[in-house]
């Protein structure tokens, strides 16, 4: 009997064990699984927020720009300029990233852009913005001579500007004036270019490239005493004052050697002038008149229009030329030749003016002349012309 009670009493025990094991298994599992449904509430607490985007619409003022209102564009633009200036200043900077980017544009691709009467009307409100005299530069550039476009440039330079459009200036000025003194060089217009860059030498005198261009351009012309006046400016050191020098000791010492026509070339004399037959290219036939004054070769206007359809020409821009009634400013073009009776001038330029009175279709100038040694035998009424020696 005692037994049987003992073996009661121990299954009893153990019953109650394990129903206390499996309580509490249950128990914990319960608060596990409450802890982790907390942690990632507070994690879902913790973690930032995602706020709906906005999108910012454009202002009236971009609206207007981007659809080339620019009548309302300004009317807005000057309203903000006085109640917020620095933010219309750096609008106007966004203006002009975009503007001189399409000017570049459409003058590399020959094309138009719409900002031309927006930035006139602009000046006319704020005529001393120096960003927007820049952007008036370079839009009229096609319309400006070479050197009055790099005039305007210095003066705009010497303005209070800042860095950023000093540099563009800098840059730009030398640019279009290497590309100026190229292209004169090339044609052997050596007065034309002269008379450029004295013009800018009084904006620009130690800039080397202009002073070794202008003695240049005078030692060519034959001009020695006013190339030696240019070299005195730069440092006698300067290699290039030994080589200029040289060319003038080799100009002086040449000496004839026999004509490339031995009997002369037949003139027509016309009071006290001299007229020459020639061949423009090889084409077309034009009379001048012998004009040793000249210093470029002069084609009338009608002449031109008359050949110019038919001829490889290049427009080199408008520049001032002395001709018997003053200075004027006139278009140049680079023509392939020129050429009496087999004595030819390449890349020679050519200067287009109205002629109506002259008794010929221009001027042979010294820029074919000296290519030769050349004599007048007004007995003969001819013309002599004698190759240089090399």
């Amino acid at each position: 009997m005692r037994l049987v009670v003992v073996l009661l009493s121990g299954l009893l025990a153990l019953s109650i064990a394990l129903n206390v094991y499996f309580f509490a298994q249950l128990t914990l599992g319960d608060f596990s699984q409450e802890q982790s449904e907390f942690k990632t509430q507070r994690a879902d607490l913790s973690a930032p927020r995602s706020v709906p985007q906005t999108i910012n619409e454009p202002s009236p003022l971009e609206i207007a720009f981007s659809e080339f209102d620019f009548d309302t564009v300004l009317s807005l633009y000057e309203t903000l300029a006085q109640t917020s200036p620095e933010q219309a200043e750096q609008i106007k900077q966004q203006w002009f990233e975009r503007i001189h980017s399409a000017i570049r544009q459409s003058q590399s691709s020959e094309s138009t852009h719409p900002y031309s009467l927006f930035i006139q009307d602009y000046l006319k409100l704020w005529p001393y913005d120096s960003e927007f005299l820049y952007l008036e530069i370079l839009n009229n550039q096609h319309n400006e001579a070479p050197t009055d476009l790099l005039v305007s440039l210095y003066t705009l330079l010497q303005s209070d500007i800042n860095e950023h459009l000093e540099a563009l200036i800098a840059g730009k000025i030398k640019q279009d004036l290497n590309a100026m003194m190229t292209q004169l060089a090339e044609v052997g217009a050596w007065d034309i270019l002269a008379t450029s860059l004295e013009t800018l030498m009084a904006y620009d005198q130690n800039n080397r490239e202009i002073l070794v261009n202008l003695a240049y351009a005078y030692a060519q012309s034959g001009q020695f005493s006013l190339m030696e006046n240019v070299l005195s400016y730069l440092p006698q050191q300067d290699a290039e004052i030994a080589r200029l020098r040289q060319f003038r000791d080799k100009q002086l010492a040449k000496e004839e050697v026999a004509s490339t026509t031995d009997s002369g070339i037949a003139l027509d004399k016309i009071g006290d002038h001299y007229l020459v037959r020639t061949l423009i290219q090889d084409r077309f036939e034009a009379v001048l008149m012998i004009d040793t004054g000249a210093s470029t070769t002069v084609i009338s206007r009608e002449l031109f229009r008359a050949i110019n359809h038919s001829l490889d020409t290049e427009y080199l821009g408008r520049y001032s030329v002395n001709t018997a009634n003053g200075r004027v400013r006139a278009p140049v073009y680079r023509f392939k030749s020129l050429s009496i009776e087999g004595n030819r001038v390449s890349n020679i330029a050519m200067v287009v003016l109205p002629l109506e009175e002259l008794q010929a279709d221009g001027l042979l100038g010294m820029n074919f002349l000296r290519a030769f040694r050349f004599l007048i035998d007004q007995d003969e009424n001819s013309l002599h012309l004698f190759a240089r020696s090399s």
